[in-house]
């Protein structure tokens, strides 16, 4: 495979490099993948997954980029442009990897990897919300019970009795395992009680409904920017689409909001606001109120309303 891109390549005569962070749970990795053009069409071909366990320095990835560059026969061959995350070791302008590369290959242009300028994006904008910050708290709460084995076992057996995929996390599910495992335990699973407490109120499950809306639109948009025949005019014009969907839904909730009510019935879930707990302020003693008090007094407190409560 890699003889007959090398081919494609000195026939296209330029080329691209794309590398990222690949998930393995015995080392760090890197895959290189090239992008380069045929019959004015983009092909996208991986070439390698890379050990960088030992090191992860900006000199030595550039090493290591280079040296699978090197087991290719693409020399003399134009590289027009590097894509990377935006994470500094890889995209800073000065002694980093992009830096490095392009000492080597003065025509290539680093770019940002487009996924995850979106997935940033995504962050940034769920960052300055506090009930969505919450929500994904949650949900990390969720990943971590249910990575345990000893708790996974009961919600895969959930999820068959479903018939759902085994890796669909769905409301349902969640809310069946945690209650039958609150159940079994006989209380005494706290984590499992303090999740499906969290789960229950109405902001979760409208920013379940919510974000499951506005992530789907997303992940559109990211799909497409890895496709291999991506291109910027089209990728454009995605995003004002997705934009322009975004805003017009701000006047169709009800199209999030009627599914919402719907579980909320199914599952005997209350969405209304709970009542705000009445606050009591103290009826400081005239006799002390030129003294600076440390300690209660044991003394009447009065209600916001006016209600005195021994």
């Amino acid at each position: 495979m890699k003889e007959e891109t090398s081919k494609r390549i000195h026939k296209s005569g330029m080329y691209s490099i794309i590398v990222n962070k690949a998930r393995c749970f015995k080392e760090e990795q890197i895959s290189v993948a090239l992008h380069y053009p045929k019959s004015l069409h983009p092909q996208e071909k991986l070439i390698d997954f890379v050990n960088c366990s030992k090191a992860r320095d900006s000199t030595s990835l550039a090493a290591t980029i280079t040296d699978v560059l090197h087991n290719l026969p693409v020399k003399g061959m134009v590289m027009v442009a590097q894509s990377y995350d935006g994470v500094s070791v890889m995209s800073g302008k000065h002694n980093r990897v992009q830096a490095k590369i392009k000492e080597q290959h003065p025509q290539a242009t680093y770019i940002h990897c487009m996924p995850h300028r979106v997935n940033l994006v995504i962050t940034d904008a769920c960052s300055h919300i506090r009930m969505v910050m919450g929500f994904f708290n949650i949900i990390e709460s969720l990943y971590i019970h249910y990575s345990k084995c000893s708790t996974r076992s009961k919600f895969l057996e959930v999820q068959k009795l479903l018939g759902l995929k085994i890796k669909e996390l769905g409301s349902l599910t969640v809310i069946q395992a945690l209650s039958e495992e609150i159940e079994e335990g006989k209380g005494k699973d706290v984590t499992a009680t303090r999740i499906l407490s969290s789960i229950k109120p109405p902001n979760f499950i409208v920013c379940w409904f919510t974000m499951d809306y506005v992530l789907s639109l997303m992940n559109v948009l990211s799909n497409y920017f890895q496709k291999e025949e991506a291109t910027l005019g089209a990728s454009a014009r995605l995003v004002k689409s997705t934009l322009a969907t975004l805003k017009e839904q701000r006047d169709k909730f009800d199209d999030v909001w009627i599914p919402i009510e719907k579980f909320a019935e199914e599952h005997d879930l209350t969405l209304s606001a709970p009542k705000a707990s009445k606050k009591r302020k103290p009826n400081t003693s005239h006799t002390l109120q030129d003294y600076v008090v440390e300690s209660t007094l044991g003394q009447t407190v009065t209600l916001v309303d006016g209600e005195a409560l021994d």
